[in-house]
């Protein structure tokens, strides 16, 4: 699965007017299309924003903050580090 497909598969719960999926997490889709089955799976009503790349860094945006009251967005930060992680160690084995 490519990003394309990955975004048109959950193109159902990427916000309008947000990108979904950037085009650098090729290594990691099917991990990615996981952990959405996972997030929509315990959060029905989630929205994604995007998942890029910022700063060398993993950058999720969704609207979990607003579905647990967490001010300060750590359940989005919390996502982002598991997929920084992946994407290391997918870099590390080439």
């Amino acid at each position: 699965m490519n990003v394309r497909e990955l975004n048109n598969k959950h193109s159902k719960i990427i916000e309008q007017g947000f990108g979904g999926i950037e085009s650098n997490f090729e290594p990691i889709t099917n991990y990615l299309d996981r952990l959405l089955r996972l997030l929509i799976h315990r959060n029905p009503s989630l929205r994604l924003k995007q998942i890029k790349m910022k700063c060398q860094e993993v950058c999720f945006k969704s609207n979990l903050h607003d579905l647990y009251n967490d001010d300060d967005r750590q359940r989005d930060r919390n996502v982002s580090v598991k997929i920084q992680s992946k994407l290391d160690k997918q870099r590390t084995r080439y």
